[in-house]
């Protein structure tokens, strides 16, 4: 050891032991300090905390990098820590980036994973796939059994599922409920508005009750207004179809107020078996 020459070699064929009571400091007031280990060794660094600072405004000022085969992981351990915070990367004034392959996954998981906007900007929080047309998103909850398992809430704003023109939007469940919450005219609508041709249907396949599709109005009442004929209707191919029109209420009436064309049968169904008929315009019995 020649501590006045200008480089210090310190060679052995075993091992280097360096100890003080106090401090040891490694200090290149110009140059770099390299610790450099054979492959397959380790460099052991421990201590009450270890601390690693840069002291250079550049990217990557701090860099922790392998790049000697395919096996190799990078692993950052805290092994009895139970803070919220027991591993924390924070940018103060800047972003955090995590990217991997473009085959490979981003796993995140824990008791609770919560995305936190601190922002106040559009797409504060934004999920995407950009890459090609076979890709999806799939939100997923595999056991929990609550109605709100799944739940999508706007407390003062509004939501919005938007799908391609030619793609479908489907709601399947046990029940599908709409449910308005604000005093309003149109607080359900249901509307298309593109082109001639579009049609809107409210089918139920295989319900066989009397109401097996029931539209009621409680307190008010109900308005089909059309440009064209409204036709109601039953399926011809069945037998014992009819079509009711009436009240339970003995007192009220049914009213048309247009030209009425009936094409089948009329029948009385309270006795005695006659009704009275008010015609302001036109009334056509043809059978």
């Amino acid at each position: 050891l020649d501590i006045n020459a200008l480089d210090v070699s310190m060679v052995a064929t075993h091992d280097i032991s360096m100890c003080a009571q106090n401090d040891i400091l490694l200090k290149a007031a110009t140059g770099g300090v390299d610790i450099d280990a054979a492959a397959t060794k380790d460099v052991d660094i421990a201590g009450g905390q270890v601390k690693i600072s840069s002291k250079e405004n550049a990217a990557s000022a701090i860099s922790l990098t392998t790049n000697v085969g395919s096996t190799e992981t990078i692993v950052v351990t805290n092994s009895q820590g139970t803070s919220e915070n027991a591993i924390t990367l924070a940018a103060t004034a800047g972003g955090v980036n995590i990217d991997a392959a473009g085959t490979k996954d981003v796993n995140v998981a824990g008791g609770q994973v919560a995305l936190v906007s601190k922002d106040n900007a559009a797409s504060a929080i934004s999920l995407t796939a950009n890459v090609g047309t076979s890709e999806t998103i799939v939100v997923t909850n595999t056991q929990g059994q609550g109605e709100d398992a799944i739940t999508l809430a706007a407390t003062a704003g509004g939501v919005d599922v938007d799908a391609a023109a030619g793609k479908d939007v489907h709601v399947a469940g046990g029940q599908v409920a709409l449910v308005s919450k604000d005093d309003a005219a149109s607080a359900i609508s249901l509307t298309t508005n593109v082109g001639s041709t579009e049609t809107i249907v409210v089918t139920n396949k295989q319900g066989t009750d009397a109401k097996a599709i029931n539209i009621c109005a409680e307190d008010g009442g109900i308005a089909l207004n059309s440009k064209k004929t409204i036709l109601i209707g039953t399926d011809s191919s069945k037998t014992g179809n009819g079509i009711s029109i009436g009240h339970t209420d003995t007192s009220g009436s049914t009213t048309f107020n247009g030209p009425a064309i009936f094409n089948n049968t009329i029948t009385a169904m309270q006795a005695p078996a006659t009704f009275d008929t008010v015609v302001t315009n036109q009334l056509n019995l043809l059978n």
